[in-house]
């Protein structure tokens, strides 16, 4: 296979998708200017269609100068201006690298990348679509060992999807039944309770506490009931910040 522009070039690539998303959010910021301008006298509420003209111009002057709009010092109340807008380059990135079975654990190039494009708009993850071809067709058994001897901890398809949670700031938590156990996911730094609404509006409207065991706890003593005996199963209440891998029971009544 070769590449469209006839040579492999990570930065040249990585420019040229940057400078699309730019003019799309460009593009965008034009058409409404030109709509408030066309509804002026007619808005009904003229101070914040000005208001909005003014970001709409400051947006562009960042955008102009090579930024992306995720870097935009927007305050509260412009949050809530742009908050139905579609800006592309206020969405977090991530940057698949189709490298070489030699290359998979060579960080030179990520780290050149990464100085760069500095800032955190971008995350990085380096994938040999090469090795991933040959994984599918072994047993789990057989991939493992196949890992190990390239010295990968984990499946590109694992470690993407990690790099997605960590990137759009979510986790998962866990509830277990008589013959079901399941993950939920959920934004961090989420209180119980909206945890709670993740399952069911109910449990939230009713809550009462949460019964939460960790996951190393659980793997280390084995099972539920000798986690409860060396009194590792925590009580807690409506102002407990859920954390990755917590397996919780929500106690609620309505």
């Amino acid at each position: 296979m070769f590449h469209v522009a006839g040579s492999v070039d990570p930065s040249r690539d990585i420019r040229a998708l940057n400078e699309e998303l730019q003019l799309n959010d460009l593009l965008f910021i034009e058409k409404r200017r030109e709509r408030l301008e066309k509804e002026r006298g007619r808005n009904s509420d003229a101070r914040r269609a000005a208001q909005e003209k003014e970001l709409l111009i400051r947006m562009k002057n960042h955008l102009e100068a090579g930024r992306f709009l995720s870097t935009f010092p927007f305050t509260d109340e412009e949050q809530k201006v742009i908050s139905g807008y579609i800006f592309l380059t206020r969405k977090p990135m991530i940057l698949i690298l189709n490298v070489g079975e030699e290359q998979i654990n060579n960080f030179a190039l990520t780290d050149q990348l990464a100085a760069d494009f500095p800032g955190p708009a971008f995350q990085w993850i380096c994938v040999s679509a090469k090795i991933e071809e040959e994984l599918s067709r072994l047993d789990e058994e057989e991939g493992q060992a196949f890992l190990e001897e390239l010295n990968i901890g984990q499946p590109a398809l694992d470690r993407l999807t990690l790099l997605c949670y960590r990137t759009l700031g979510l986790m998962s938590f866990f509830t277990v039944g008589p013959d079901e156990v399941r993950a939920w996911t959920n934004r961090k730094e989420s209180l119980a309770p909206q945890a709670a609404r993740v399952i069911h509006s109910d449990i939230e409207r009713g809550f009462i506490r949460a019964e939460v065991i960790k996951y190393e706890d659980l793997v280390h003593l084995g099972n539920e009931q000798k986690v409860r005996e060396a009194g590792k199963l925590l009580q807690k209440g409506r102002d407990y910040v859920v954390q990755d891998g917590d397996i919780i029971n929500f106690l609620f009544n309505v």
